[in-house]
Parts: structure tokens; sequence; C-alpha cells
């Protein structure tokens, strides 16, 4: 689902918040048993990742993407991403 999410955000559109950012990936997939809270998980480990932040802020506003977002899609999505950081960590 990380992925889905992943993808998602990579296609360069824009999300003013979180909510739209689910909604749009439930209503857009073909899997019709996608829920909002499956995909809210999902996004949550995206920011505990380090791929995205949410801004608040008056100037901003919306889903910011952060380095480790660049280096994912660099290297193929979130789990070539996490096997590398893994692999990092043992060594």
């Amino acid at each position: 689902m990380e992925e889905l999410v992943f993808k998602t955000l990579a296609t360069g559109k824009e999300f003013s918040n979180i909510d739209n950012l689910i909604n749009d990936i439930v209503k857009n997939s073909y899997n019709v048993e996608i829920t909002f809270d499956e995909v809210k998980e999902s996004v949550l480990k995206l920011i505990l990742y380090g791929f995205i932040k949410v801004d608040t802020s008056n100037e901003v506003k919306g889903i910011i993407k952060k380095d480790n977002f660049y280096e994912a899609l660099e290297i193929g999505g979130v789990s070539p991403w996490l096997k590398r950081k893994r692999s990092l960590s043992v060594a």
C-alpha cells in the first residue's frame, strides 16, 4: 500500500491535505477493497520514513516531499529504499 501512496505522490499532483490524498487514492484505485484507514496508515508510514511532511503554514499548506522521497524515486520506490536502509544499518 505504501508503494501506491508513493506512486500517487510521484505523479506530481499536488494535494492540499492528507484527506484529499487518501480520498484520491481510494476513489481512483482499481482495488475496490482499499479502505480509507489502510491508505491513512500507509501515509503515516511515509511520514515516519521521512518521505513527506504535512505543512499547515499559511504560505505553503500541503504535503511536502522530503529528501528520502526523492532518494526512493531515484532507486525505484519504497521497497528498494527500505532494503537499502536496512542493509546500511546492518553493515
